[in-house]
């Protein structure tokens, strides 16, 4: 079978979304064609063949702006980031629809999705959606626009995706990690005081990093750890150092780096607003042993099950206690049963076998 996938973001963007469609475009490329249309640079990632579009990039917003002519140009997908779809889709369909492609994966949205169905007809091509944003505005014209499959990476979303478009199909197909490269890598050294607090995020508002660090200054001994980049960067630095002197740090590494940073921490905290969909910081922490502390939402707790400690992080205090209690529930006996319960539905061997038996399922007409 052949298949494409179009990701704008996908060279330029490590993480996420990206880092987990190329795992699987190099698993799938065992036993299919895969190729990767994308506007970055093929990453060491990547090992299937890709095609480099070169075309204006603008990242996604990560919030919808307050006034009100921003905030009308995102919901018509009129903004910077929707814009950049849109010419990076149109310089890649003609290649799409002459390169004989049974299955079109766009991971970029409405216009991406809006263009490949418009020309459906001349490529003869199935279109397979996976939501990575999450239940809201943006899911919700992916499904509308009537994708073959839609896949939910959660059960919540799941439930949200069938309630909001009964006429669509939709599986559910979690994210997938693979344990041994996080829970064998050697622990990088810190000069921060134990215990160790990681929080990998993108530095950007729906995250709210800056809670994480008002809820460890908290805390009389443990350190607060923040891995990642983004706009709010300047500011969560002054913060972290005004509140935490040196029990803060906060840096980026590459990814492959990263495992070495989970292995070193002692707990694992994110406290993103509950509309955040399915994060490979999860898995990442699952896969690497870790106890985490997070916001309190349906798709949190299906994720981590017991391995998560649950709370509202905008509640300082509520969120003090719950770093407490996740600290001292890595001790007990039960959590690596825990952790190991709720990786399992994350294994590859699980997600790849789901994949090819949805693919196979797709090429016979279902």
């Amino acid at each position: 079978m052949k298949i494409a996938f179009l990701n704008i973001y996908s060279g330029i963007n490590r993480r996420g979304a990206e880092a987990f469609a190329h795992e699987l475009g190099n698993r799938l490329s065992r036993k299919h064609r895969i190729v990767f249309f994308q506007a970055g640079k093929k990453t060491p990632e990547q090992q299937m063949p890709v095609v480099q579009i070169k075309t204006s990039i603008a990242q996604p917003a990560s919030s919808f702006p307050r006034s009100l002519a921003p905030k009308l140009g995102k919901y018509l997908f009129l903004d910077a980031g929707s814009r950049s779809v849109l010419s990076f889709t149109k310089k890649v369909l003609r290649r799409v629809i002459e390169g004989g492609f049974d299955i079109v994966v766009p991971m970029n949205g409405f216009w991406q999705l809006l263009l490949l169905k418009l020309a459906r007809p001349i490529g003869k091509y199935h279109i397979l959606v996976t939501g990575h944003a999450g239940p809201g505005w943006d899911e919700r014209f992916n499904l509308y626009l009537k994708p073959n499959v839609f896949i939910a990476t959660t059960q919540p979303a799941l439930e949200w995706a069938r309630r909001a478009c009964p006429w669509i199909r939709v599986e559910l197909i979690p994210y997938g990690i693979e344990k041994e490269t996080f829970s064998k890598a050697e622990p990088v050294q810190l000069k921060q005081s134990r215990p160790v607090i990681l929080c990998p995020s993108a530095l950007v508002s729906y995250k709210r990093v800056d809670l994480a660090i008002k809820a460890v200054a908290r805390l009389k001994k443990a350190s607060l750890v923040i891995l990642g980049k983004g706009e709010l960067e300047d500011d969560l630095k002054a913060l972290g150092r005004r509140m935490l002197g040196t029990r803060f740090l906060l840096t980026s590494v590459p990814y492959n780096k990263m495992p070495s940073y989970y292995s070193a921490a002692d707990l694992v905290t994110l406290p993103s607003s509950p509309q955040e969909n399915s994060p490979m910081v999860f898995l990442e922490s699952l896969a690497s042993g870790k106890v985490v502390v997070t916001t309190e939402s349906p798709r949190n707790r299906w994720m981590l099950e017991n391995a998560g400690v649950f709370c509202d992080p905008m509640d300082t205090d509520s969120y003090t206690k719950a770093l407490k209690t996740g600290l001292r529930k890595r001790k007990e006996n039960g959590k690596t049963r825990a952790i190991d319960k709720a990786l399992e539905k994350f294994r590859w061997e699980k997600v790849l076998e789901k994949y090819e038996s949805l693919l196979e399922s797709m090429s016979n007409g279902r």
